[in-house]
């Protein structure tokens, strides 16, 4: 492995796109990936950069006064535990282009101390073995075109025709 290179000029490729000035240090791995790690002389920030060997970040950890902050851009992510996994933060938001998918082997708590909404183009709630329970401390409102109840074998919905009667 080669020893690790240091420069005094201003360190370049930072993840936030803006350079600082900062001693720079950068190791040369055998797979073709390099480390980099950048500290500011007379700040309190200090950063490690994972490239690719076509330059692209895939891991950059910012040392900031506020604590580590990780970021991780990669083709594919995968994180097992073979114990439990606990994610706690003040906020959490998950957004993908396509699905989501949870599936448990027993059972899956939702749970909100304040209001819980749940929004989509249709939705379902299958019991394969038991009873759907319903509860609430106030009124249960049920509002749509029509609310069918013990009608399994009923016609699927059809589209009201402009200006035709059902």
């Amino acid at each position: 492995m080669s020893p690790p290179t240091t420069s005094d000029a201003p360190a370049s490729g930072v993840a936030s796109g803006v350079a600082r000035a900062g001693l720079a240090r950068s190791v040369p791995l055998p797979s073709g990936y390099s480390l980099g790690v950048e500290g500011e002389q007379a700040g309190a920030r200090g950063q490690l950069e994972l490239r690719a060997p076509d330059g692209r970040v895939c891991l950059t950890v910012v040392l900031g006064p506020n604590g580590p902050e990780v970021r991780i851009e990669a083709a594919q992510l995968s994180i097992a535990s073979r114990g439990k996994m606990e994610l706690e933060a003040e906020e959490l938001s998950i957004v993908t282009q396509k699905d989501i998918s949870l599936r448990s082997g027993r059972d899956v708590t939702l749970e909100a101390a304040g209001h819980l909404s749940t929004k989509g183009f249709s939705q379902a709630i299958v019991a394969t073995h038991g009873d759907v329970h319903v509860e609430a401390n106030d009124d249960v409102r049920v509002d749509g075109e029509r609310v069918r109840l013990n009608a399994p074998d009923a016609a699927p919905l059809r589209k009201r025709e402009e200006g035709g009667e059902d």
